[in-house]
C-alpha cells in the first residue's frame, strides 16, 4: 500500500535532466523553487522553538525528533531536487522516503490524533491545518503531472507550492504557541 502511494504521489521515470538549467535560472520562479526546500529546516527550527506550546496541544508527540527530522529533510530536499537534479543519487532517494514519512506523520497522522481526541488542538487549528495538507497533496499531484506532461514551468510552481506545507506549519504553529487560533 505504502509503496502504491508513493507511486499516486512520486514520478518514477527519468526526469528531464535539460531542466537543470532552466532550475538554476535567475527568475523568480526558479529561484522559488531553489529555496523551497529550506521551508523545512525553517518549520524544524519553529517545532523546536515552540516545543513547549505544542506539548501543550499533544503532549505526546516526539516534537523534537520531529523538529530535528524536518531540519535534515531541507538539506535532503534541497540536495535531490535541485543541486542533483536529474541524477541517480541517495539525496533524492531519502527526500522521497523522508519527506513522505513527515508528511504522514505531520499530517493525516496529526490530524486523525486531533479528530480522536488524542490532542487538544483547537478546530480551527485542525481545520486549517487539514486544508493545508490537502493543498499540499494536490501541488504534489500538479508536480507530478507536470513533470509528465514536461512542462517545466508548471513544474517549478507546483513543486515549489509542495514544499509550502512547512510554511504553513510554520505561521499555524506560531498562531498557536500565542494562543491566536481558538
Amino acid at each position: 500500500m505504502i509503496v502504491e502511494m508513493e507511486n499516486f504521489f512520486v514520478f518514477n521515470g527519468t526526469v528531464p535532466v535539460n531542466w537543470f538549467s532552466k532550475i538554476q535560472e535567475d527568475s523568480i520562479l526558479s529561484n522559488f523553487y531553489r529555496i523551497s526546500p529550506v521551508f523545512y529546516s525553517i518549520a524544524g527550527l519553529c517545532v523546536l522553538i515552540f516545543n513547549t506550546s505544542l506539548k501543550k496541544h499533544d503532549e505526546y508527540f516526539p516534537w523534537p525528533i520531529f523538529g530535528i527530522l524536518l531540519i535534515i529533510q531541507g538539506l535532503f530536499s534541497y540536495m535531490g531536487d535541485v543541486e542533483n537534479w536529474g541524477e541517480k543519487s541517495y539525496w533524492g532517494t531519502i527526500d522521497v522516503y523522508l519527506a513522505s514519512t513527515l508528511t504522514f506523520i505531520g499530517g493525516p497522522l496529526l490530524i486523525l490524533r486531533s479528530l480522536m481526541g488524542y490532542s487538544k488542538y483547537p478546530k480551527s487549528f485542525t481545520f486549517i491545518w487539514s486544508c493545508c495538507v490537502l493543498f499540499a497533496l494536490y501541488s504534489k499531484l500538479m508536480a507530478k503531472d507536470s513533470i509528465t506532461q514536461n512542462n517545466i514551468e508548471d513544474y517549478l510552481l507546483w513543486h515549489s507550492l509542495w514544499h509550502c506545507l512547512p510554511v504553513y506549519a510554520t505561521i499555524l504553529i506560531t498562531l498557536l504557541s500565542f494562543g491566536l487560533l481558538k
